[in-house]
């Protein structure tokens, strides 16, 4: 024990039932309710607790009051202060506001001293100095009387404890088993097994300790035994077989394994050498890494060199540490940790490398000979931690060490890979985050790692504030760092200082500033920012140019527009875009879907280094180059519905974000003619990705922005039109179509073909929305422009736009003839978007005219131009294929598109069902359908793509 308590000052026995000692005198606490105060006092030890959870804790129906929860404290002070004087202040159970402090620190309370010897023995057995560690596994154990908090170890507020503490208790039995059989005493280990396997019977690791303790004593009958009651004993309780450990421990006990016996030789004998251990001691867990460990431990087992890459932060050096600890039996010569942050150079390397192996100077040869000859026919580990700034050095002396003639493995951990033949690059990524739309609390802590991290660090920084977080909070703060495990924990020690709602806005603002306060730590991971700033003083200089000019993109980007930014020619750009990879300071996605050029992106905390080194006249020229790429893409948009406008909103996806940013700079921050011209040129991209709110959003910004030219003005009024209609709110879209309807502002030729093809766009979502008399206007429009610019393609519009019109007072029969016969047409133009309309009219026309085999056929068409177009999921004509198969009387089928329309329609902010008559033909499907088959159908609908539901796996129920 490193301390022990003042006999004079009050110990507080919680480990079984609760008692107090001062000055070697134990005394019980008498009663319940005074048992209770002490317990939530003890749980949350020199920590504040409110006088509403004591309230609480005593009286959970609410019958307590003040004044009685004031004379039970009165008298547990008389308990743990007998000889404080009248009048005197107390100096242990301390008032403050709205509640109380038990002023301890942890040697006067058993279950804080406990804790404390279980990490000094976990951090000593790490270390391989197992009698030490065995000595703290005993004082630990001394301190247990029985169970936590008794007589109150019922109550719910004391539950979350004594499981903690319980839990605590059986990892420590395993672990003193673990030392009894490193030390060479098989024979304790056995004995004490026996109680341990029926306190703690499904710990696999206890079983394990007494199957090795049998074999290591002569008992190998008794071994197999204890594996067979092992696996009984899981299968019975858990339904499960034993874990690869307990299998493969049997397994080399059944082939007489004799290295389960040279344990006990190799460290019964004095004169043996010990493994030496030299990992650096480390007191916090690992968290979110089970299978990055497992995969290390594997790639060493199998490869003599592993390099572990990965950005700076993301705990390269804790998991090479833990890697180490975890693969001892591996490596009986020994596992060595050496630091070359401090090393500048070739000289300094091989002084760091020697000091940390323990190399005693030669009096003849290089150091480079004495460290061959060392590990010459040693199976040891050796880690090397932070190898980028001296690459080469490190290469060369690597390729050196590893000859034929030894066992070594090398480890190393650098943010670039060594490039040494035989090589194993071990990726390591930042931790997971939770997915932005989740709000759940119990899945953001089951499903994040990253909130996991946060949240033990946060109990570590801050107790307080760990009691219960809001996880959202916590979330967007995971999420603003990129899951970066070092800024994680940056971000939780400032809980000291801030509350979670200033974290979070700091990590928002800048996550790059995160760094450590107070006492210096020797290593150079004490601010996120100078963690980078390690990996970018080794990019040449056109590299680190490319670096900060790409921080001004918050998102996935292309080559094309990087190297728009950086002034470089494409292959140039891709060079250093590789090399940026190479150096862990930038992540590669791939495409986004297969013929698509790959992706790039930073994470958070790299992009903020790089705005922070952006020089100001940078800055102006990234912005410059990154609207004059904006505005290039903008001038080649394909007319609307031709086969070249699919591959251009493929570029915008592969480029959204840099357009998102743009369109917040432009039309937000500092006003730009190109944030209008961004949001009328998305319109249709808005509708087809299912995005009409966020396009909504940036269109009333451009209708109102000062900088945005007349011609683009007039087209966002148009265009949110348009969407409003998509959403059928004509009512609102109506102000906007009075604009879009008034005197035009003077064209150009090509500004005239582009209005009338959106005219007719906006003519096709008013139709859908009921709107007639606009209809009759905009196709109006639509006729003028065509005839005044003579435009095939701009005809085909205009007719079509006609035949919406036309709908409003024609017979549906006559009307379906007039679309049949103008198809052909449509079709001979090869427009994908008229094909679509023409399809779409045709399936409603035929609806009205009660030909619901015309109505399927329309349907098929419609859905198949609309593929080929290579769109995704549109409510709208998911509700007119359920209306053809609901009228011909396919009521499975119809159910399941009228199940994916409403579900889609739900995702894309829009109104379901758009038509009146879609309700009552999903009810004509649905009645068809027994209770079983309705259900089943609409889960199927309701989980499934257009895409998906267009296959032939759709059946009939």
């Amino acid at each position: 024990m490193e301390s022990e308590p003042d006999p004079a000052r009050p110990r507080f026995l919680d480990l079984g039932v609760l008692a107090i000692e001062i000055n070697g005198a134990e005394q019980r606490i008498g009663g319940r309710q005074l048992a209770t105060i002490l317990g939530v006092l003890l749980v949350d030890a020199d920590r504040h607790v409110s006088i509403d959870r004591l309230l609480d804790a005593l009286w959970p129906d609410g019958s307590g009051s003040t004044s009685t929860l004031d004379s039970h404290l009165y008298r547990l002070r008389k308990l743990i202060e007998p000889s404080r004087s009248r009048g005197a202040a107390p100096t242990v159970l301390l008032s403050e506001a709205r509640g109380y402090r038990l002023v301890v620190s942890p040697p006067q309370v058993d279950s804080l001293r406990f804790e404390q010897s279980v990490s000094d023995a976990t951090a000593l057995h790490g270390q391989g100095q197992l009698s030490r560690a065995l000595r703290r596994c005993d004082e630990a154990l001394s301190l247990w009387r029985g169970t936590p908090y008794t007589p109150v170890d019922d109550e719910e507020w004391a539950a979350p404890a004594v499981g903690r503490l319980t839990e605590r208790l059986a990892q420590v039995s395993e672990l003193r088993l673990t030392c009894l059989l490193g030390v060479g005493d098989a024979g304790t280990a056995l004995a004490e097994s026996s109680r341990l396997v029926a306190e703690h019977p499904l710990r696999e690791g206890i079983w394990a300790a007494r199957m090795l303790a049998a074999y290591q004593t002569g008992r190998s009958d008794l071994a197999l035994q204890t594996y067979s009651t092992a696996r009984r004993t899981l299968r019975d309780e858990l339904g499960l077989e034993p874990g690869p450990e307990l299998r493969r421990l049997q397994g080399r006990i059944l082939a007489a394994d004799p290295e389960l016996l040279g344990v006990v030789r190799e460290t019964a004998t004095a004169a043996a050498r010990p493994v030496e251990i030299r990992l650096p001691s480390v007191r916090t867990a690992i968290i979110g890494r089970d299978g990055d460990l497992e995969r290390l431990e594997s790639e060493l087992t199998a490869h003599d060199l592993v390099t572990l890459v990965g950005p700076a932060g993301c705990g390269k050096t804790r998991l090479a540490i833990e890697t180490g600890r975890r693969s001892a039996s591996q490596f009986p010569d020994g596992i060595y940790f050496v630091s070359l942050v401090g090393a500048a150079d070739r000289g300094q390397l091989l002084d760091e490398v020697t000091s940390g192996l323990g190399v005693a100077a030669v009096p003849a040869g290089s150091p480079t000979d004495a460290l061959r000859a060392f590990c010459t026919g040693r199976r040891m580990l050796l880690i090397l931690d932070n190898c980028e700034h001296i690459l080469d050095e490190v290469a060369d002396l690597v390729d050196g060490l590893l000859a034929p003639d030894t066992e070594l493995t090398v480890l190393a951990t650098s943010r670039v890979p060594l490039d040494v033949d035989g090589e194993i690059v071990s990726t390591l990524r930042p931790l997971p985050v939770p997915d932005p739309t989740s709000d759940d609390g119990t899945v953001i802590r089951a499903g994040s790692t990253a909130v996991q991290l946060f949240l033990e660090r946060l109990r570590a920084a801050d107790p307080a504030s760990a009691t219960d977080p809001d996880l959202a909070l916590v979330s967007r703060i995971c999420r603003d760092v990129d899951g970066l495990p070092l800024a994680i924990e940056l971000a939780a020690a400032r809980a000291r200082s801030f509350s979670l709602d200033e974290i979070a806005a700091q990590t928002a603002a800048d996550p790059g500033s995160l760094s450590r306060v107070g006492r210096e730590h020797p290593d150079h991971h004490d601010s996120v920012r100078h963690a980078i700033e390690w990996s970018y003083r080794t990019l040449d200089a056109e590299t680190s140019d490319l670096h900060r000019r790409i921080a001004l993109l918050p998102g996935p980007f292309t080559p094309d527009l990087a190297s728009a930014l950086a002034h470089l020619d494409r292959s140039a750009t891709v060079h250093r875009l590789a090399e940026l990879v190479h150096r862990s300071m930038l992540v590669p996605l791939g495409p986004r879907r297969p013929g698509r050029p790959s992706r790039f992106t930073q994470l958070a905390t790299v992009r903020a280094h790089g705005l922070q080194a952006q020089r100001h006249d940078e800055a102006a020229d990234v912005r410059g180059q990154k609207i004059a790429w904006v505005e290039h893409l903008l001038d080649r948009k394909p007319r609307v519905g031709t086969n070249a406008e699919t591959g251009w909103f493929a570029e915008v996806d592969d480029n959204l974000a840099a357009l998102r940013a743009t369109l917040h700079d432009a039309l937000v921050e500092r006003p730009h003619p190109v944030g209008a011209a961004i949001t009328h040129r998305l319109g249709l991209f808005w509708y087809y990705r299912g995005m009409i709110i966020e396009g909504l959003r940036w269109l009333r910004l451009a209708a109102q922005s000062p900088a945005a030219t007349p011609f683009d003005a007039w087209m966002a009024h148009l265009s949110m039109a348009g969407q409003l209609c998509m959403q059928t709110r004509l009512d609102l879209a109506t102000p906007y179509f009075a604009v879009a309807l008034g005197d035009p502002p003077d064209l150009t030729e090509a500004e005239a073909v582009y209005a009338g093809e959106i005219f007719a766009v906006s003519c096709q979502a008013a139709w859908n929305a009921g709107g007639t008399s606009i209809v009759t206007s905009l196709a109006a429009r639509v006729r003028g422009w065509a005839d005044q610019l003579d435009d095939p393609a701009l005809g085909m519009f205009a007719t079509t736009t006609e035949l919406m019109d036309a709908t409003a007072g024609t017979p549906p029969d006559i009307l379906l003839e007039r679309i049949t016969a103008a198809y052909p047409q449509t079709m001979a133009l090869n427009n994908r978007f008229m094909a679509v309309s023409h399809a779409a009219m045709g399936v409603g026309v035929a609806l009205a005219a009660r030909r619901p085999d015309d109505a399927v056929s329309w349907a098929d068409r419609m859905l198949d131009h609309h593929r080929q177009l290579g769109l995704g999921d549109t409510p709208m004509l998911m509700e007119l294929k359920a209306d053809a198969l609901s009228m011909a009387g396919q009521g499975y089928e119809a159910t399941v598109w009228h199940a994916a329309a409403e579900s889609h329609s739900k995702r894309a902010g829009m109104r379901y069902p758009v038509r009146a008559v879609s309700a009552d033909l999903a009810a004509l499907a649905a009645s068809s359908l027994t209770d079983a088959e309705r259900e089943r159908a609409r889960l199927e609908g309701a989980e499934r793509s257009q895409a998906e539901i267009s296959s032939p796996s759709v059946g009939s129920g």
